[in-house]
């Protein structure tokens, strides 16, 4: 895949005094292979605190890279502080022109450098003084999703660019599963969220990785995932396609879940919901046990925990359709089993309270904090369990 990308990049980048300004790439840089040069090279890969003070660097870096009138390339980052210290000039003075290339594969959210600390660098992008300003004036966004560096880029002014260039510009809908020895697999949905694929492409481009299992869950072939899924599959990633995910045979910790409902009452047994069997496209009704539900949820749970992207899980179901347990028993489990804590977040003191009281029997660790609380009550409820 690597070779790939660098291939298509080397073919873009021909253009005499032409500074080619990647956007996009970080997590990949340092296993390219590209033609040009590398100019106002800040060697953020190594570490991105470079971009602090890099005035002096840039300036030596421009001097030297812009007298040859040959194709250069330089990081977004880069590009970005060279124009907000007013060293532009210099480019224009050497009659270069610059482009940038988006890689083309994401929306919006693309990753950020690896092998770097990566909870330092989005403590210091959130933290509002002159030590993070450096950071924020290149992102809009620096977040820390699952071990991946996830950012947004601020727009470099459209004055300075001559052109864009998208590395993928089209893609098909037509997916292909390569032939694998050793299958290495990875699931995604057709509604995953855009700052979950920067992990995604993360593995693959590690090779932990080599096969997607891509579920259609909305069938949208305008989703920018299939987009993601198509490049990946052009780039030699196997896909293979599913159609749904709908898991109807009881759990295997199915045991497991009714001893903590037996907890509350001996007699209680789970039953079954009635659900929409694909709500995108139909009416059509089916019914799912709520024990499925219940391992959905402790599944994720324990993905979240293990560094795996875990799915969103959003319920409806009518009053009395026993939609509390849905979440209790998972939150029971994560708390007795793995030291976890769960959240639950409720709109109405009273339903707080009543939740609690009805939980007591199933566990100890429920506990309640809402406005009737002094701080000091809140502080000993939360250090309690």
């Amino acid at each position: 895949m690597i070779d790939k990308i660098s291939s298509l990049i080397n073919q873009k980048t021909i253009e005499q005094n032409t500074i080619y300004v990647l956007k996009g790439f970080n997590s990949i840089m340092d296993k390219l292979k590209l033609d040009c040069a590398h100019i106002l090279d800040l060697h953020l890969i190594q570490d991105i605190n470079n971009l602090e003070n890099p005035q002096n660097k840039l300036l030596e870096n421009a001097i030297k890279g812009l007298a040859s009138n040959a194709p250069l390339y330089c990081l977004y980052e880069e590009m970005y502080m060279f124009i907000k210290l007013n060293l532009f000039g210099i480019i224009n003075a050497n009659k270069y022109k610059v482009c940038v290339i988006d890689i083309g594969i994401f929306n919006n959210y693309y990753p950020g450098f690896i092998n770097q600390n990566n909870d330092n660098i989005v403590n210091k992008y959130d933290q509002d003084s002159s030590e993070s300003n450096f950071l924020q004036k290149v992102y809009s966004g620096c977040v820390n999703e699952n071990g991946n560096l996830v950012i947004s880029y601020n727009e470099i002014d459209p004055e300075f660019v001559d052109s864009y260039i998208s590395l993928f510009m089209s893609h098909s809908t037509y997916l292909i599963p390569h032939k694998k020895d050793h299958i290495k697999n990875i699931d995604v949905f057709d509604n995953t969220n855009s700052q979950h694929l920067v992990g995604i492409f993360n593995k693959i481009s590690k090779g932990e990785c080599n096969t997607i299992s891509y579920f259609k869950v909305e069938n949208n072939d305008k989703s920018p995932v299939l987009k993601f899924v198509s490049v990946l599959n052009f780039l030699g990633v196997s896909v293979i396609t599913k159609e749904t995910l709908l898991k109807v045979d009881l759990p295997d910790l199915y045991e497991e879940y009714l001893e903590v409902l037996h907890r509350k009452n001996k007699t209680y047994n789970f039953y079954d919901i009635e659900m929409y069997k694909d709500p995108f496209n139909t009416n059509e009704i089916f019914k799912l046990n709520q024990s499925i539900i219940i391992d959905t949820i402790y599944k994720n749970i324990l993905k979240a925990q293990d560094g795996e992207y875990p799915r969103d899980i959003f319920v409806t179901a009518p009053t009395g359709a026993g939609k509390s347990i849905l979440f209790q028993i998972p939150a029971i489990l994560a708390a007795e089993r793995n030291n976890l804590v769960t959240i639950v977040i409720s709109p109405l003191i009273g339903l707080m309270n009543d939740q609690v009281e009805n939980i007591k029997s199933m566990t100890r660790c429920a506990a309640t904090i809402n406005s009737d609380f002094t701080p000091f009550e809140k502080e000993k409820n939360k250090r309690r369990y």
